[in-house]
């Protein structure tokens, strides 16, 4: 089954404007807050010996303050509208870059392969919204098969004048009754706690503010692939 994330008649998607509101209204000061858990633990971490265990549990501090803070940028961007700065981009050089911090995403059991095609014409987008939705798509991969399995990241021409982005796992699979809110903020298949049921509404937003849309398509037993169709500036 696949869904294709498609705005309005006024290019909006509506269902995104209750989360807006919310959003202007704690972002702000929810990020006030996570720059101080995250001052007070980097502070602690220099006066720890290196090699102390207690440095690992802090580095776990600063990383969760780090993500939660990314959420809430990724909160002000739907309450805002706004995009990014975007600029002319290699998906070979993002994905490239990316590699390594991928390879530690993908847990134990999971195997990460990147496949890009030679040559692929640039894209416009701004590099920080890109590698978030990367990010995003990856670990929704990587969370869909706690047994194991493959995520294959791929950038290839479409053949539509646009440049495809694909992340595919090898996954259980979506329900096709769930398939219909995938984009829907706080809907998640995750168990509870487990997610925010953001992700994929923040990637189809970051998307379409440069001009790209967004498909899932997944069967149950089959796994789930994500593609992003970039046009070519």
């Amino acid at each position: 089954m696949q869904l294709v994330a498609k705005p309005d008649a006024n290019g909006q998607f509506p269902s995104l404007e209750v989360v807006g509101r919310l959003a202007a209204g704690i972002a702000h000061d929810f990020n006030n807050q996570l720059v101080a858990v995250k001052g007070y633990a980097t502070l602690l971490l220099e006066r720890i010996p290196a090699g102390a265990h207690e440095r690992e549990d802090l580095d776990q501090i600063v990383l969760a303050a780090e993500r939660a803070a990314a959420l809430a940028r990724a909160l002000l961007t739907i309450g805002s509208r706004q995009s990014g700065q975007p600029s002319e981009l290699s998906l070979a050089e993002v994905l490239d870059e990316l590699a390594l911090l991928l390879g530690h995403v993908a847990a134990q059991g999971i195997e990460l392969e990147i496949e890009v095609e030679p040559d692929l014409p640039a894209i416009r987008f701004d590099r920080c919204e890109l590698e978030r939705i990367v990010l995003n798509l990856a670990l929704n991969a990587r969370d869909a098969m706690p047994g194991g399995g493959l995520i294959t990241i791929s950038a290839t021409r479409s053949g539509r004048g646009t440049v495809l982005l694909r992340i595919a796992d090898t996954g259980a699979g979506i329900d096709p009754a769930n398939m219909p809110r995938l984009f829907d903020p706080f809907f998640s298949t995750k168990e509870p706690g487990a997610g925010s049921g953001l992700g994929l509404s923040i990637v189809r937003d970051l998307a379409a503010g440069h001009g790209a849309h967004v498909a899932v398509s997944s069967f149950p037993g089959a796994g789930t692939a994500v593609s992003l169709y970039f046009p070519v500036p």
